[in-house]
This record gives C-alpha cells, structure tokens and sequence, in this order.
C-alpha cells in the first residue's frame, strides 16, 4: 500500500508540474483531451478544473469504459492508436492517463516526437521517471498492470536503478 501510495503521490505531482507549465493560458484546455482507462485521468481533469475554472477539458475512455489492462498488448496498442488518430484530428493536445496504454505505444511516440497529425501527445511515464530520477531515488517498487510490467518500460527508461514491478491485475478497477 505505502509503494502505492508513493506512485499515485509521483503520478500526481507529475501532472501537477504539467498543469503548470502547459495549462495556464486561456483557453488552452478547450484543444486538449484526457484518455483514461481508469479513474487517475478524471482526478487530473478535477486538477484542471481547479486550477482553471473556465477550463472546458473532455475526458474519454480508452476502451469505452471497460478496463483496458485485461485485454492483451496487441489489442491494447490498436485501441489506443486508433484512439489518438481519431482524436488528433479534432484537438491539440491529447493527455493519456493511463501507463498501460502509454506502454504499448511508448517506442511510436518517441519515433514521432510524441506528435500524431500536429498533435502533442502527453503521458505519465517520462516525467514519472524525470521525477524518479531528479530526486535520486535508487529503488523503485511500481504498482502496476501485468502488461506494464511485462514491457518494463520504466526500467528500460533508468537502467541504471533498481525497479521492481507489483502487478495488481484490478488495479484500475480498485483506482
């Protein structure tokens, strides 16, 4: 419970760096939407909310509302590309909430600058791992999905640490 409480404490306190520095201009969260297969992505849209009362952001489910973890990588990917390529075409800024969705399209983003049709893509796992890193933390237990822990991409990331996943198949039910 305490590792997952440290990782919900970094996951927060990453999007509380993002709402600073890309969401406080007017008007800005209207081009932008939230992708979420669990509950984290609605208390990052209260964060805006709160910070900008004007704020108008939309929050989609990744796979309409069922959980996402308990499908398989491939289909996973596919969801949520065709997620993105849809929504990219309407908004500027897409947040994906979700580090099981983020994994499975990690290398793609990185190939295209996380940029899909001149729309900025924004996930949780860089600025996890900058925070991780930034604050020397040299062991690391990550909550996590089964296939979050199966592609590994935070160890990928910071080779260099030891992290050590606990999978929680319901996670994002229990979220």
């Amino acid at each position: 419970i305490c590792c997952y409480i440290i990782k919900i404490y970094i996951f927060m306190k990453t999007k509380k760096n993002i709402i600073k520095k890309k969401y406080t201009k007017k008007n800005n969260c209207k081009e932008s939407i939230i992708l979420d297969s669990g509950e984290g992505g609605n208390n990052f849209r209260k964060l805006l909310l709160y910070k900008n009362k004007s704020c108008k952001i939309n929050l989609k489910k990744i796979n309409n509302g069922n959980i996402l973890s308990k499908n398989t990588f491939n289909y996973i990917k596919e969801v949520v590309n065709s997620k993105i390529k849809f929504y990219s075409l309407k908004k500027k800024k897409i947040i994906i909430a979700c580090h099981t969705a983020v994994s499975t399209i990690y290398n793609d983003l990185i190939k295209n600058n996380f940029v899909v049709n001149n729309c900025k893509i924004y996930e949780p796992i860089l600025p996890t791992c900058k925070y991780i890193k930034k604050h020397k933390f040299k062991n690391i237990l990550i909550s996590s999905t089964s296939i979050t822990k199966k592609i590994g991409i935070h160890k990928k990331m910071l080779p260099n640490l030891n992290i050590k996943y606990i999978k929680f198949d319901n996670l994002a039910d229990d979220i």
